[in-house]
């Protein structure tokens, strides 16, 4: 057994010292040029299996690139997307800001003007109990909003009154509804009568006295007789007078002024 043992120690000595012995054989001989024959053989042999796989490392390589540019690209597009839906975020935020502040001057200039008290308010809702002609605002009881109080658009033009409130919402019934009935009369001839609402945008002005001046093109305006909105609020203007020779007054349909479609604030007149 110890012989055996020592054999295989010997054979395995052997064997590493023919290794270092070619090892050495090889640097002398490639030291003094004698492998250069052999190395330009090995190459020139190889060098198209050499190329091929050269080739096929590269489009591997601009396969990867590639990929890895993608992954990139698309890292740095969903980046880009988010910091421009911030970007417009923020820009709708200055603009609606910027609405807000220039409602608020008109607000201030009717104020200015009329000597009235305002509270601005939004629109959250519009009514369809009985398929009525009103809206909803976001200012209540809470808020110092009483019934019957006039509501103007940012434009100085009627919308209608305060009709119902909550605590912290209103009801406003518009000038459009048939419920609404409201004193008026013509700014130039000072002729007055009382505006009616008849649903779907439609107003009437009824007992007219018969004598009195009123013709289409008239600007009709709040005369501030016997209820709480004020006088001079703009309504709209007259597009026909309706006359009967038997009867001892005149009637007239008018177009309000208000663009009820992109109405989304309206203030209330809570003192003048």
């Amino acid at each position: 057994m110890k012989v055996n043992k020592r054999m295989k120690i010997s054979r395995k000595k052997s064997k590493y010292l023919w290794l270092i012995l070619g090892i050495i054989l090889l640097m002398i001989l490639n030291s003094q040029g004698l492998l250069d024959k052999p190395k330009d053989l090995f190459f020139r042999g190889t060098a198209s299996v050499q190329g091929s796989l050269w080739k096929e490392g590269r489009k591997v390589s601009d396969k990867l690139s590639f990929f890895s540019d993608l992954i990139n690209f698309r890292s740095e597009r969903e980046k880009l997307l988010k910091e421009n839906n911030k970007l417009r975020s923020e820009i709708a935020k200055l603009k609606e800001l910027e609405r807000e502040n220039r409602i608020l001057r008109q607000g201030l200039n009717i104020s200015s003007q009329e000597n009235f008290e305002l509270v601005l308010t939004q629109i959250i809702a519009k009514g369809s109990e009985n398929l009525s002609d009103s809206i909803f605002i976001n200012k209540g009881k809470k808020d110092g909003i009483l019934e019957n109080m006039a509501v103007v658009s940012p434009q100085k033009i009627l919308v209608g009154k305060v009709s119902k409130i909550y605590d912290h919402f209103s009801k406003i019934t518009l000038i459009f509804d048939k419920a609404s009935s409201i004193n008026v009369r013509v700014q130039s001839s000072r002729a007055k009568g009382i505006l009616a609402g008849e649903g779907m945008n439609n107003l009437t002005i009824d007992l007219i006295k018969r004598e009195e001046d009123i013709k289409s093109g008239d600007i009709i305006i709040t005369s501030g007789l016997g209820e709480s909105i004020p006088k001079g609020i703009l309504v709209g203007g007259v597009i026909e007078v309706q006359r009967k020779d038997i009867e001892p007054f005149q009637r007239a349909k008018v177009k309000s002024y208000l663009d009820f479609g992109n109405l989304e604030e309206v203030f209330i007149i809570t003192g003048y």
